[in-house]
């Protein structure tokens, strides 16, 4: 994702903030060379053309976030049917790629999150 399509105040003027997930599993391990991992994502960010070159990146910074998605299995859907119905019972909302377990991308949970803000505001006003 690119931060200044949220807010035009998420980067400096002409520049970009670009966030980039990378997925390993235990059939595919990452590399765990924050380093290395960053290179081969810079590198690609050239040849996909989202960057003029190396030297256009001013920072970088990795994290590893060890559990990035939901698991989708066949227990899955059954699971939900109980879970959501108890859950908003109890005036509990879901929300997010956790919260209402999909794989949403960012602006998915910022647009969500939003419409949330917004229902709560109306039961406050």
């Amino acid at each position: 994702s690119f931060a200044e399509h949220f807010s035009p105040h998420n980067a400096p003027a002409s520049t970009t903030g670009i966030s980039v997930e990378v997925y390993g599993s235990e059939y595919r391990p990452l590399p765990t060379d924050h380093d290395e991992v960053a290179r081969k994502v810079q590198s690609e960010l050239v040849e996909m053309g989202l960057l003029e070159s190396l030297s256009a990146v001013k920072a970088v910074h990795t994290r590893f976030v060890p559990t990035g998605n939901v698991i989708f299995d066949h227990n899955r859907q059954p699971a939900l049917n109980k879970i959501f119905p108890f859950l908003a019972s109890h005036d509990v909302t879901c929300l997010g790629r956790y919260g209402e377990w999909e794989y949403l991308m960012t602006h998915d949970c910022v647009m969500g999150s939003k419409q949330i803000a917004e229902i709560i505001r109306g039961q406050i006003l």
